[in-house]
């Protein structure tokens, strides 16, 4: 046989075929119980895988909002910087804009021998006071107004002693007196928007910056309540808060003032109001403590009182009280101006809704050194002298500004403005310089070097509409705040 016929026997001789192994058999008894528990196990592994899945998901968006964080903070860096430069822009432009207009007040001078008819409503005007011969003393430069603020009156203004381009402005309602308030910083570098807002739970009726602490400022509340405010901060609300613990008033506060602090280095500012009370604030860590002053007091006859007889009669039964102290009644007086004299720390006036003027110290806590039968109408504003000690310097509703000598207690000059007067001011520049404004419109300066009873000049500002709360010097330079009842400062 050949080679080639035994290969293809050889490979025909094979079978091929397939061998698996056979199946294991398993048997057992399966009860409930058994079930149950290999059910259990199935659900625990599912459970494990679930949350398997829920740390990976996790873990991915904590990545996520990590990107996200880093750029919000990324975008906030970028935002800050554009801030900054946006605000330096800003502030060029509306410097360019206020020159230019006050350019063109000096401009319409020099053109126009007649007065110019300047009004102004819903606004803040402050005007240049001129000391040129032959010029009007009285030049509006800008207008300061924030249109969130129209419902509300401006009553209280104060200069900023560090930064003489800044002022703070207190606004509350007089028609509805529970209504909120708010305190706004206005720069005459910007003039458009305000440089710090706060927004206050009631009406503002007064407000002071402290003289050394420029960020300071303190807040009297128509609800009676006091708060400091700290600038640095940027949150919206006060350092502190007077409450009933802490010795609140119980009626509005009309006039708040600010003074050096004392030998421990705490802030310390002092409140006078209706229900009275002269009170002093300190300010430790945080905390507002309060102590009585004085209280304002009248002593009148027995039959002036409401209920007068019950009370003679009360008196006649004590056998403590003495004869003469039943034909005589201490009454209460409600407070509504004060200013501490600018040498003498411990001296200061208080001015009363009855018309009276009280000369106190905070070393006598029980006595008035002098009362000076001053107005008929309440005494709104007490100013005392920038450089003499003894003048000061008083104004009413009764058409009325007098000028004082502590030590006697007849006025050196009375002078009738024929119009309820709003507010007095001393210049600060020069002792025998004041401004007075009326609820007519008018401001009427004043020279006593010139004249002792005429103004060195008077002009029309706003319209009688309009009338103006609040007047006030510039520390250094010769220019004059004018607010108004719609909430405006010009």
């Amino acid at each position: 046989m050949s080679m080639y016929k035994r290969k293809k026997a050889a490979r025909g001789g094979k079978e091929r075929s397939s061998q698996t192994e056979p199946p294991s058999r398993f048997s057992a008894t399966a009860n409930q119980w058994i079930i149950y528990d290999t059910y259990l196990e199935e659900l625990q592994k599912q459970e494990k895988n679930k949350e398997k899945q829920k740390t990976t998901l996790l873990k991915k968006d904590t990545s996520d909002s990590k990107k996200k964080v880093t750029l919000m903070e990324t975008r906030r860096d970028d935002i800050s910087k554009v801030e900054k430069v946006a605000k330096i822009v800003e502030r060029a432009i509306n410097r360019d804009l206020m020159d230019d207009k006050a350019l063109s007040m000096v401009l319409l001078e020099v053109k126009h021998i007649r007065k110019p008819k300047l009004f102004y409503k819903h606004q803040i005007l402050l005007c240049d006071v001129v000391q040129r011969p032959g010029a009007l003393p009285l030049h509006p430069l800008w207008m300061f107004q924030y249109n969130v603020v129209r419902n509300l009156s401006v009553t209280a203004l104060c200069w900023n002693n560090k930064y003489l381009d800044l002022f703070a402005v207190g606004l509350r309602s007089y028609e509805c007196r529970q209504g909120d308030g708010m305190v706004l910083f206005f720069s005459m570098k910007n003039r458009t928007v305000p440089e710090y807002i706060y927004s206050t739970p009631s009406g503002v009726c007064s407000l002071d910056i402290h003289p050394h602490h420029s960020y300071l400022l303190a807040v009297g509340f128509y609800d009676g309540c006091v708060a400091v405010y700290n600038l640095k901060k940027k949150e919206p609300h006060p350092v502190d808060r007077s409450t009933v613990k802490n010795g609140r008033h119980t009626v509005p506060v009309w006039q708040v003032y600010c003074q050096k602090d004392d030998m421990d280095g705490n802030h310390i500012f002092y409140s006078v109001s209706a229900d009275s009370r002269v009170v002093s604030w300190t300010l430790v860590k945080h905390k507002l403590i309060s102590t009585d002053i004085i209280r304002l007091w009248l002593k009148g006859a027995a039959s002036d009182a409401p209920h007068a007889a019950q009370r003679s009669n009360f008196c006649k039964t004590a056998s403590q009280m003495s004869t003469e102290s039943c034909d005589r009644l201490y009454l209460n007086v409600n407070g509504r101006s004060m200013d501490f004299n600018k040498q003498i720390d411990d001296l200061f006036l208080v001015g009363t809704e009855q018309g009276k003027i009280h000369k106190c110290s905070k070393l006598y806590s029980n006595l008035f050194l002098e009362t000076y039968e001053a107005h008929k109408m309440p005494a709104d504003t007490v100013k005392w002298n920038h450089f003499h000690p003894n003048i000061f310097i008083s104004c009413s509703y009764d058409w009325t500004v007098k000028l004082w000598e502590h030590t006697i207690n007849t006025p050196l000059l009375t002078i009738d403005l024929y119009e309820p007067v709003a507010d007095v001011a001393w210049a600060p520049y020069s002792s025998t310089v004041f401004a007075a404004a009326t609820i007519d419109g008018k401001v009427h300066v004043f020279d006593r070097s010139i004249s002792t009873e005429e103004t060195i000049h008077q002009q029309q500002v706003m319209e009688k509409e309009t009338k103006p709360t609040r007047i006030e010097f510039n520390p250094i330079h010769p220019m004059i705040i004018l607010a108004d009842d719609k909430g405006n400062s010009p």
